[in-house]
């Protein structure tokens, strides 16, 4: 796959403990599937001897970065966090816990 600089990269992995079933699973994050669009998407269930239960899934999303105009000012660090603010809040997740690479083109948000 291809990125441009102009796109925000993001892997989101997620854990459903409360299913039971591959199709209560795929039923439960439809929406939020069908809003994200991924460009990949892995699903499984959770492995029975490991730390999580329920199943997993791992969306491969790929965002436009905001425009300069709507971040004030426009360096590749604001214009980051504008577009991680809005996918945190989405997610349910405090963007005050996304923390920038030394760059500040990337970084990692970890509930």
């Amino acid at each position: 796959m291809r990125f441009s600089s102009d796109d925000l990269v993001c892997r989101i992995a997620c854990n459903l403990e409360q299913v039971h079933t591959a199709d209560e699973a795929m039923r439960a994050w439809l929406p939020l599937v069908s809003e994200l669009r991924p460009v990949s998407a892995a699903f499984e269930a959770a492995h029975p001897d490991g730390l999580r239960r329920g199943y997993l899934a791992d969306l491969l999303v790929v965002l436009p970065l905001p425009e300069d105009r709507a971040t004030g000012g426009g360096s590749t660090r604001s214009r980051l966090l504008a577009a991680v603010d809005a996918l945190a809040v989405r997610l349910g997740l405090d963007p005050a816990d996304f923390e920038t690479d030394e760059d500040g083109a990337g970084g990692a948000l970890k509930a």
